[in-house]
């Protein structure tokens, strides 16, 4: 947590994560858990509020498992322990965690983890002039990147948010943030940003999010050269009256049904805004729906294969166990 730190416009304060890879997900130690019955284990947990239960997980050698909990979107009803199949969890009390193995294994023969971190990186205090770099954050219980209360002149530069419980980056209440070179694969939601927060936005591959591929709420945005590989089913949008300015985006949804709305939102100008397999709801012009998916194929795959190579295999690597 970076808090109340305080660089300046010529001296900013950089962290340079040298494309290490930060995980926020660790094993669940052989006393941590007991058997009540044969497959069956339990443990306990400090209870983490009700919000953050929507962003739980567990994961299993590897396997991220949500049991149809998500942070932005209607929440499965949790299981009894003993409906549990193998490799299915339940949480009750927001402190009895329960979760169910194959015949024969336990948590020594298969690797189970929980998140035990919040967020990656957090800002938060009035913060300014930060420049957070060169980093791959994945399985934290929360968001990738988190910025708090006034802090001001964020910078995120060639970073990537995987399997997060909820947003790959975040910005909240009064801040201001750029992102520029963002990889979100996996998580809660695509980007998410809410309050009087204004955020700035170039060159991000977003793809298999859980709940929403763009869900920003918040007083200003900017996106350019955007390439969104929808999953979620929840719609994206602008929203809460918010400005933004859109130019060069593209989202392609292999299933039709996926949605874009900018009817909630302030101002917003686009140009060159492509959705396949899309409904839009809105009627800002320059956001187009297409029928040929071609055209916006090639332009996700180009942005994809441009910011993967920032990060060499250590990207890679990472998405290896998703």
């Amino acid at each position: 947590m970076l808090n109340k730190v305080k660089g300046t416009a010529d001296k900013p304060i950089t962290v340079d994560g040298a494309f290490n890879t930060l995980t926020g997900a660790a094993r669940v130690r052989a006393n941590e858990a007991a058997a009540v019955s044969p497959g069956l284990y339990r443990m306990r947990i400090k209870d983490p509020g009700e919000a953050m239960v929507w962003r739980f997980f567990m994961l299993f050698d590897g396997k991220q498992q949500r049991m149809g909990q998500h942070s932005k979107r209607e929440c499965a009803p949790m299981k009894k322990p003993e409906e549990l199949k193998p490799f299915e969890w339940t949480l009750l009390n927001r402190t009895d965690l329960y979760f169910r193995l194959p015949d024969g294994q336990t948590p020594e023969t298969v690797r189970v983890e929980i998140p035990r971190i919040y967020n990656g990186v957090g800002v938060a205090g009035e913060s300014e002039h930060i420049i957070v770099r060169n980093l791959i954050v994945k399985h934290v219980w929360n968001d990738g990147y988190n910025i708090h209360h006034a802090s001001k002149n964020i910078a995120f530069e060639n970073v990537a948010a995987i399997g997060c419980g909820d947003d790959s980056v975040s910005a909240h209440e009064n801040c201001t943030i750029s992102v520029k070179n963002l990889v979100a694969i996996g998580n809660g939601t695509g980007v998410c940003h809410g309050g009087t927060a204004e955020a700035d936005h170039e060159n991000m591959y977003i793809a298999d999010s859980d709940s929403r591929d763009f869900f920003v709420l918040n007083r200003r945005n900017s996106f350019r050269n955007i390439a969104v590989e929808a999953s979620a089913p929840a719609t994206s949008e602008i929203g809460d009256k918010g400005d933004a300015v859109l130019e060069n985006l593209r989202f392609h949804s292999e299933k039709p049904g996926a949605r874009f709305r900018t009817q909630n939102a302030g101002q917003v100008t686009a140009k060159n805004v492509e959705l396949f397999n899309y409904a839009y709801l809105g009627d800002t012009p320059g956001i187009t729906v297409v029928n040929d998916p071609a055209s916006v194929k090639a332009e996700i795959a180009r942005k994809k294969a441009e910011l993967f190579a920032i990060f060499g295999d250590k990207l890679t690597a990472a998405l290896a166990e998703q």
